[in-house]
C-alpha cells in the first residue's frame, strides 16, 4: 500500500511540475473573494492550488483516521466487557457442574400406572 501511495504521489508531483513548466510565462488575474492580484504567474497559481489541495485532503484524512481510532477504541473496550462476562459465565457454569457433582442424585420415582396394578 505504501509503494502504491509514493507511486501515486509521484506522478501526482511530476504532473504539477510539467504544469509549471509549461505555462511559466503565462500571467492571469486572480480575484480572492474582496482581493485581486494582477499578473500572477500561472505556476505560482497552479502550485499553490496544488499546496492547498493537499493541506486540505491531508486535514480531512486526519480527522477521518481520528474518528476510526475513537470508534476502534469503542470497539475494543466492548469486546474486553463481552470477555469478562463470558468468562464470569464460564465461572457459574463450573461451579454449577460442582454442584451437581457434589450434591447426590435423586433417583427417578417410577410412575405406577393404572395397568400395571391390574
Amino acid at each position: 500500500m505504501y509503494a502504491l501511495r509514493l507511486i501515486f504521489l509521484l506522478i501526482m508531483v511530476f504532473l504539477v511540475v510539467f504544469l509549471i513548466l509549461q505555462n511559466s510565462q503565462s500571467f492571469v488575474d486572480v480575484y480572492i473573494f474582496k482581493w485581486k492580484i494582477k499578473n500572477a504567474p500561472v505556476f505560482w497559481v497552479i502550485f499553490i492550488s496544488f499546496i492547498l489541495g493537499s493541506f486540505t485532503t491531508a486535514i480531512l484524512a486526519l480527522i477521518n483516521e481520528l474518528s476510526l481510532k475513537a470508534k476502534l477504541r469503542k470497539k475494543q473496550k466492548e469486546i474486553e466487557e463481552l470477555k469478562t462476562q463470558v468468562e464470569e459465565l464460564k465461572k457459574t457454569a463450573s461451579i454449577e457442574e460442582k454442584r451437581e457433582e457434589i450434591e447426590p442424585q435423586e433417583p427417578e420415582k417410577k410412575e405406577e400406572t393404572k395397568d400395571e396394578n391390574l
